[in-house]
């Protein structure tokens, strides 16, 4: 009997029509991402992949034409290792499992030469399983309503069972239950509605001892039993809150927006609720996390008075967590409305007219206020997808700032129409691709796509970031991003709020820096060369570190040592016109262009 194939299709998407003709600031930037064809392997089996390297704005780089991939195994050493020129900033290559290959967790671990020089440890992974395993006959997933639960919660999930083809199994017996190490403490049964669907709930008991928990679920189906199990991250302490104002700081005596993140210890997001009182302990409000342990409050702090955070849910617990950053001056930025077309930037605290707005991305100012008001909107019309900082400035330094992702809903759409609804083993498909823009119109682009058997992908349940989430989130903002492809896959309200949560949250007042041109390198001109010094935002020394040198139209760059002072020599030579970087405590920082024909 033929095993029915299903179609999977991975889209690595590039606009084709681009041409760069030289290095530029945001090619200092590599990022890289692999599209494999699976996430899950049997032993023996061809692991075939796609490697791009991307410069800051998600085009192909030109600044590193080498990249270094390693596949390592659950142990950590090396199963396969290799050095690939890149053609337009891509390979395309395959490798060929053995049949005796251990079972596991794999790590495909790749740097291009750029990132190694600019830090060792900057690296780009993805996860993959190798391991023998029986293909369900069933496709069966369980979706907790949570991220987390607390002895005594209730535990909804959503339970959903199909056929091979994809159909829901209607009106089938749901025998569930829930385990604590493995064993069984309490039995339940539902029944699928028509679509193949059934809420199941179980109550975690207050006097539970156990450190894991998880959720079973089987059916019946033509005389076979298929079975499921979800784990169910169940928290006892250990919690870690961080408040963050949106700006940077809050302001006394007016309405302040203060985003907070739950981390459990495992490194996974936490839900949470608790009080938030001031140093009397009088409760003076309450915060409610509405995603991955992300939500927001607002609160007006008063004069000389200190505020804490109480946590009520998925414990209690009488540690006072301060909430800092509380300044009775100064000026700071705030988000009130974003649309397709305007985002108003809002400013709180003092005024004068030393101030300015800008709008930049990664690489460049996209736009800079002339005056500066109260309320100040922005026409963002033209301005394409992703992370923009907005910065109030003075003459001296800027003030605060506010990451935001615009245009969230302007993806590119894919129309895939197969020429039969199944496929037998090793049968041809046929696929007419369409893509168009936000807008509907037809747009190029390159694709990599692969022929998979459902069974494997529902049995894998791969989280990894897909390309759109690790080259606009993931590769641009700090920390861990739990389950990132969920702000993409579906545009609502729910997913732009939380979005907007990451910002400030993940983003907050952190992105790539750029130093002003008086507050990055001092040159001081002698016969052949030119000395110079790098110092800090405020012309403070930053000691010995490494700069590196771009050289704009040959396309090459190198490095050299600074001294302790921060002092460097660049040898004078005629033609050159050179673009100069640092890395100063890992962060690295944009310096002007110094034309050394002057």
């Amino acid at each position: 009997m033929n095993l029915i194939k299903q179609i999977s299709i991975f889209l690595a998407l590039i606009y084709s029509s681009i041409a760069i003709a030289q290095i530029s600031p945001e090619d200092l930037v590599d990022k890289i991402y692999i599209q494999t064809d699976k996430p899950m392997y049997l032993p023996g089996d061809n692991i075939w992949y796609n490697l791009t390297v991307y410069n800051a704005q998600n085009l192909p780089a030109l600044l590193s034409d080498q990249v270094h991939i390693q596949l390592k195994k659950p142990d950590g050493s090396t199963l396969y290792e290799k050095k690939y020129n890149l053609t337009n900033g891509q390979v395309s290559e395959s490798i060929q499992l053995k049949k005796d290959i251990p079972g596991g967790l794999y790590r495909f671990v790749v740097s291009t030469d750029w990132m190694n020089e600019c830090e060792p440890l900057l690296v780009y992974e993805k996860e993959i399983y190798i391991q023998k395993y029986i293909a369900p006959r069933v496709l069966m997933k369980i979706d907790l309503n949570r991220e987390s639960y607390g002895l005594g919660d209730e535990v909804v999930a959503t339970f959903t069972a199909k056929d091979l083809k994809d159909n829901g199994l209607s009106y089938l017996e749901v025998q569930y239950g829930l385990y604590a190490e493995g064993k069984e403490i309490e039995r339940l049964y539902a029944e699928t509605n028509s679509e193949g669907m059934a809420i199941l709930n179980v109550k975690i008991p207050r006097e539970l001892n156990a450190q894991s928990l998880s959720m079973s679920a089987k059916v019946s189906h033509k005389s076979q039993i298929e079975s499921i199990r979800k784990t169910i991250p169940l928290i006892l302490d250990n919690i870690d809150i961080q408040f963050l104002a949106e700006g940077g700081f809050l302001l006394e005596g007016i309405e302040n927006v203060l985003a907070f993140k739950a981390i459990a210890s495992n490194g996974k997001p936490a839900d949470v609720e608790g009080d938030i009182v001031d140093s009397k302990g009088s409760r003076v409000g309450g915060f409610l996390s509405v995603h991955d342990g992300m939500g927001q409050i607002y609160i007006n702090p008063k004069a000389k008075e200190k505020y804490f955070a109480k946590l009520c849910k998925p414990y209690k617990s009488e540690k006072l967590i301060p909430i800092e950053n509380i300044k009775s001056t100064g000026s700071k930025i705030e988000i009130e409305k974003i649309s397709d077309d305007i985002i108003r930037i809002k400013i709180l605290g003092e005024m004068n007219n030393n101030m300015s707005l800008v709008l930049s991305d990664i690489s460049e100012s996209k736009w800079e206020s002339e005056n500066v008001e109260v309320s100040n909107d922005v026409n963002i019309e033209g301005f394409s997808r992703g992370i923009y900082r907005v910065s109030l400035k003075n003459s001296v330094e800027t003030l605060s700032e506010r990451l935001v992702f615009l245009h969230p809903d302007r993806k590119l759409n894919i129309d895939v129409t197969l020429d039969n609804k199944s496929y037998g083993l090793r049968s041809t498909v046929n696929a007419m691709i369409k893509t168009t823009d936000s807008n509907g119109l037809p747009v190029p682009a390159q694709l990599c796509i692969a022929a998979v058997e459902d069974k494997v992908l529902s049995h894998a349940d791969d989280k990894q970031p897909n390309l759109v989430s690790e080259l606009l989130l993931s590769s641009e903002l700090t920390g861990n991003i739990h389950e990132p492809n969920y702000y993409f896959d579906t545009i609502n309200t729910e997913t732009v709020a939380a979005l907007d949560l990451l910002m400030l949250t993940n983003g907050w007042r952190s992105y790539f820096d750029s130093l002003e041109l008086t507050q990055g390198l001092e040159y001081y001109r002698s016969m052949n060369s030119y000395i110079g010094q790098l110092v800090g935002r405020h012309s403070e020394k930053v000691g010995a570190t490494t700069i590196f040198v771009v050289d704009y139209l040959g396309k090459s760059a190198y490095s050299i040592e600074t001294d302790d002072d921060g002092y460097f020599s660049i040898l004078r030579e005629e033609g050159k016109h050179l673009s100069l970087t640092a890395n100063v405590s890992s962060r690295q920082y944009f310096f002007r262009e110094v034309n050394l024909n002057a």
